[in-house]
């Protein structure tokens, strides 16, 4: 028998963030609201419709979609494309005026 003291190393636990999956039907608006306002794919208004915590500027319309909708509400508007799409030119527009360059 060893007198050595075999010692392991400590695993430190990592903290499990769990991510919120953004529904089929939000996704898809958001794709095609990106596309119907001619956004491009980059990040270029992220700090102005996801408040700069989004890293594309399609994750950042499914937050402000998901801020503004319930997936409900989505669902049972006749024509959500449209309607969400003025709401969300809207937005953009009141934003735009009133920004001043920072995120």
């Amino acid at each position: 028998m060893s007198d050595k003291i075999i010692i392991f190393p400590t695993v430190k636990q990592q903290v499990s963030v769990k991510k919120h999956k953004v529904p089929a039907t939000v996704r898809a608006l958001a794709l095609a609201l990106r596309v119907n306002l001619n956004i491009t794919a980059d990040a270029s208004l992220t700090c102005i419709i996801g408040n700069g915590d989004a890293k594309t500027n399609q994750a950042a319309i499914e937050k402000w979609l998901l801020d503004n909708y319930s997936e409900g509400e989505i669902k049972n508007m006749p024509s959500p494309l449209e309607e969400i799409a003025n709401s969300l030119e809207r937005y953009l527009n009141n934003k735009l005026m009133m920004e001043d360059g920072s995120c």
